[in-house]
């Protein structure tokens, strides 16, 4: 398995994220809270929304998903797939990051920040 880092801006130039009416990205929260507000519903159905465009596009719904979570060092980044560790939540774009067969084998590290 090899990396491959990115920056923010690459990122959403190529792989085109699902956004909101104010062209922010629509994220997915896997935690559950007492208020219960829209995005925690979000991710009810994350998978569903996922294979809308799988079959649209082709491909598996996992190769449209991304989790944002905080690396080893407490910062933000996105990697392609779904993960579970340190996550904080999802999102989905409009292009697979397995677009390539060879994206199959590369994990992908979009940096909000650079080092």
């Amino acid at each position: 398995m090899s990396f491959r880092d990115i920056t923010i801006d690459e990122w959403e130039s190529r792989y085109n994220p699902l956004q909101d009416e104010d062209g922010l990205e629509i994220f997915y929260s896997p935690f559950r809270n007492k208020d219960c507000d829209e995005a925690d519903l979000n991710f009810e159905t994350l998978e569903e929304d996922a294979e809308a465009f799988a079959v649209s596009n082709g491909g598996s719904w996992y190769h449209y998903v991304w989790s944002r979570q905080e690396d080893d060092n407490g910062r933000l980044v996105l990697t392609n797939g779904v993960h579970t560790v340190n996550r904080l939540d999802y999102c989905l774009t409009h292009n697979s990051w397995a677009s390539r067969a060879m994206d199959e084998d590369i994990d992908i590290l979009v940096r909000y920040e650079e080092d």
